[in-house]
């Protein structure tokens, strides 16, 4: 699944110019508009009784890895 939003000169001109525009904020359209987009990739596990994120899951296991103190012989490696 790759949700996300894409700052299309074009798009955002029509936007502009419609009853769209009052539902935008578009301050924060101009922070953002310098990286063209945002957009996050996740990898799901979908089964017949639901689905799983396993990218989410995956930045928790990265996380706590990381969290664990490391031995001065490791850290000259």
């Amino acid at each position: 699944m790759e949700p996300g939003i894409y700052f299309i000169e074009q798009l955002l001109n029509a936007a502009r110019a419609d009853s769209r525009s009052r539902s935008i904020n578009w301050a924060r359209v101009e922070e953002l508009r310098r990286f063209g987009g945002i957009r996050i990739e996740d990898d799901l596990a979908v089964t017949a009784t639901g689905c799983e994120n396993l990218t989410r899951n995956g930045f928790k296991a990265v996380a706590g890895i990381e969290s664990v103190p490391r031995s001065p012989q490791a850290m000259r490696a």
